[in-house]
């Protein structure tokens, strides 16, 4: 008889800690699920998002970079407030490497950047204006202080907001 409250009690005391175990794991595997489920909608949204940057000109003071970013991907692009411009370049006296915030004054303030238009075929666009839909161009100006350096080669690389980035070597009087 002793041996049978004890193994009750043994059952109980187990049973307990079990479905305590099961009851705070059940909101652990919960968050594990729905960052999963982030996680991959986040991948999958960078599996659609392609850019290319291309047409790297430099004014002939060369305080103004302008880059053609280019949608090869399969959704829409905005928020260019969320872009990140990161340049490198050389003045001919020293190397900068910078993050430039975004603008939308036309022209930019120095170490600024912003969209001067976005253009399908080669015309300004008219559907979804401000938005950089697939197969879409957006010109970007780059404002810099100090300017690039004649001769000097230089780097931007253009990154969207999912992580998604292209880079474009530019000189200042020549081809890289």
């Amino acid at each position: 008889m002793e041996n049978a409250l004890i193994a009750a009690i043994s059952m109980a005391i187990i049973l307990g800690g079990t479905l305590t175990l099961m009851l705070s794991a059940i909101p652990s595997v919960d968050t594990l699920a729905a960052s999963w489920k982030e996680m991959s909608q986040h991948a999958g949204e960078m599996r659609r998002t392609e850019i290319v940057t291309d047409n790297c000109t430099v004014s002939t003071d060369g305080a103004q970079v302008e880059i053609t970013v280019r949608n090869d991907g399969g959704g829409s692009l905005s928020d260019f407030g969320s872009w990140d411009v990161i340049v490198s370049y050389d003045s001919g006296s020293s190397t900068y490497v910078q993050w430039l915030p975004y603008t939308s004054s036309m022209p930019p303030e120095n170490n600024k950047w912003t969209v001067s238009g976005i253009y399908f075929g080669g015309a300004a666009e008219s559907i979804e204006p401000n938005i950089l839909n697939p197969g879409e161009d957006m010109k970007v100006i780059m404002q810099l202080s100090p300017a690039v350096g004649e001769n000097t080669v230089n780097s931007a690389t253009i990154s969207t907001p999912n992580g998604v980035a292209s880079q474009s070597i530019f000189t200042r009087g020549g081809a890289p």
